[in-house]
C-alpha cells in the first residue's frame, strides 16, 4: 500500500503541476518505482491521497537548486543522433547496444534524481520546466524501445545483451561523463557559472571583490589614514634626493617628483624601495609632532628630512620602468585586473566594445599589458617564478599559465601573445601564421570566444 500511495501522491504532483495525465503517470512510475496498470485502482486511491496527503503550497527553486536540475533546466541531446556517442562506436550491434543502454540507463538516473527532489520538496514546475520534461521522457522512451530492439537481435543471434553490457561496462577504464550526458554536464556547468556571477552580484560579492584586488595594487605602511601627506612630504624629499645623487631613477620618474600631480605615478612606492616601509614610521612621526590642522606638516627640506633618520635602503632603482617599483603581490593583483577586464570584454558587458575588430583589438592590447607586467614580476622576483620551456623564445616574457587550457580562436589554438594582425589572421583564415612552438611563454593564456 505504501509503495502505490507513493505512486499516487507523485501522480497527483504532476498533474497539479499541469502535467498531461498520462506522462503523470509514467513520470509517477519513474519516481515511485512501482508500475500501475489498474486505471479503476488509480481512480480509487487518488481521493484518498489527495484527502490524508495534503499537498502544501508549491514554492520556487532557489538558484542553487535549480543549477542543480539538469534533466528539467534543459533539453537533453539525442543520444541516437549525437556525434559524441556515435563517434566512439564500432559499428557492431554489440557496441551500439552496450553504449545506448549505458546512456540510457544515465538519463533514467538522471531524470528519477530530478524528478524525486521536486516532487518530494513539492517545488513549482514552471511552463518551460514542464515542456523540457516532455521532451526528455520522448528522449528516453525512444531510446528505450531502441535499446530493446537491440537486445532483441542480439538474443535472436544467440548472444546475452545482459552479459555483452556487463562485460562492456567492466572494460570502460574512465568513469567520466561521456556522450551526450558529458554534453550536458559541461552546459550545465556553464549555468552554473553564470547563476554564480549573478548571485556574486546581488549579494555584493563582486565588489568586495574588486575591492580587494584594489587594496592589493597599493599595499605597504604608507598606504591608509596618512598616504596623502605621506605623498607630499615624499615626493618633495625623493625630488631633492635625486638631485643630489644618492638615489637613481628613471627621468620620467625624476620629473613626477619634482613636478607633482602625475596621474599614475606614486611617490609611495618609489619611496617605499629607496628607503625601506619602516620609514613611513619615521614619517609618521613627524606628522604627529608638526601637524597643523591648517596647513598640515610642511616639508622642511632634505637636511632636516635626512636628520629624521631616512637611510637610503637601495640607492638604484629595482627596473627600467615605473611598475618594477611594485611588490610582486602588487603585480599580482595588476595582472588579475586585466584577466578581469578581458573576461567583461568577452562577456559583452564593456560599452565600448561595438564590433568583433574592435573586440579582437581591445583583447590584443590588454594581453601586451599583461605580458609587461609578467615580465616585470619575473625580473623583480625570480624566486617566485620557474623558468619553462619556450620562456626564451619571446623577449617580451609574454604570459605565466594559469589556465588548463589553450586558448582557441577559430579552431586554432592560441600562444597568447598574438598581434591584432595575427588575431584577424586566425578569424579570416582559421590557420595561425607562425610555426607551432613547443611549449609557450609564460603568463597565462586569456581565451578569446567570438
Amino acid at each position: 500500500m505504501a509503495i502505490i500511495d507513493d505512486f499516487l501522491k507523485a501522480f497527483i504532483y504532476f498533474v497539479d503541476n499541469g502535467v498531461p495525465e498520462k506522462t503523470a503517470k509514467e513520470l509517477a512510475e519513474q519516481v515511485s518505482g512501482s508500475k500501475v496498470t489498474d486505471d479503476k485502482t488509480l481512480k480509487a486511491f487518488a481521493a484518498d491521497v489527495k484527502k490524508s496527503g495534503g499537498q502544501a503550497p508549491k514554492k520556487l527553486a532557489t538558484r542553487k537548486e535549480r543549477g542543480d536540475l539538469t534533466f528539467i533546466n534543459t533539453k537533453i541531446g539525442d543520444p541516437q543522433k549525437s556525434k559524441l556517442v556515435l563517434k566512439g562506436l564500432d559499428g557492431t550491434t554489440e557496441s551500439v547496444y552496450s553504449q545506448f543502454r549505458r546512456e540510457q540507463e544515465a538519463i533514467k538516473k538522471g531524470l528519477i534524481k530530478d524528478l524525486k527532489f521536486v516532487k518530494q520538496n513539492n517545488i513549482s514546475l514552471g511552463a518551460k520546466d514542464k515542456d523540457n520534461i516532455l521532451y526528455n521522457m520522448k528522449i528516453y522512451n525512444s531510446l528505450t524501445k531502441k535499446v530493446d530492439e537491440l537486445a532483441n537481435e542480439l538474443t535472436n543471434a544467440g548472444k546475452e545483451p545482459q552479459k555483452i553490457y556487463t562485460d562492456f561496462t567492466n572494460n570502460l577504464i574512465s568513469t567520466e561523463p561521456s556522450g551526450i550526458l558529458k554534453s550536458m554536464d559541461d552546459s550545465m556547468k556553464k549555468i552554473k557559472k553564470a547563476l554564480d556571477e549573478i548571485e556574486n552580484i546581488r549579494s555584493g560579492k563582486a565588489d568586495d571583490d574588486r575591492r580587494a584586488i584594489v587594496k592589493q595594487m597599493y599595499q605597504g605602511k604608507g598606504y591608509g589614514p596618512n598616504e596623502g601627506i605621506y605623498r607630499t612630504l615624499s615626493r618633495q624629499f625623493l625630488a631633492d634626493e635625486i638631485e643630489a645623487g644618492r638615489i637613481e631613477t628613471t627621468p620620467a620618474i625624476y620629473n613626477a617628483m619634482r613636478e607633482g600631480g602625475h596621474p599614475f605615478i606614486d611617490s609611495i612606492k618609489v619611496f617605499r624601495h629607496h628607503y625601506g616601509d619602516d620609514a613611513f614610521d619615521i614619517l609618521g612621526k613627524y606628522v604627529d609632532s608638526t601637524y597643523d590642522f591648517m596647513q598640515g606638516s610642511r616639508y622642511p627640506g632634505r637636511f632636516e628630512f635626512r636628520k629624521l633618520g631616512l637611510v637610503v635602503k637601495n640607492k638604484k632603482a629595482p627596473g627600467k620602468t615605473y611598475a618594477h617599483y611594485s611588490t610582486p603581490s602588487e603585480i599580482d593583483a595588476e595582472i588579475k585586473s586585466i584577466d578581469n577586464l578581458i573576461s567583461e570584454y568577452q562577456k559583452g558587458e564593456s560599452p565600448m566594445i561595438r564590433s568583433k575588430q574592435e573586440l579582437l583589438e581591445a583583447i590584443s592590447e590588454q594581453n601586451k599589458r599583461r605580458a609587461k607586467f609578467v615580465k616585470i614580476k619575473n625580473e623583480i622576483a625570480p624566486q617566485e617564478t620557474e623558468v619553462l620551456p619556450g620562456d626564451d623564445l619571446l623577449d617580451t616574457a609574454e604570459v605565466i599559465p594559469i589556465k588548463e587550457d589553450r586558448a582557441v580562436l577559430n579552431g586554432v589554438e592560441l600562444f597568447g601573445d598574438e598581434t591584432f594582425e595575427e588575431l584577424k589572421f586566425i578569424g579570416d583564415n582559421g590557420v595561425h601564421p607562425r610555426k607551432p612552438k613547443n611549449g609557450f611563454a609564460r603568463g597565462g593564456i586569456v581565451e578569446v570566444h567570438i
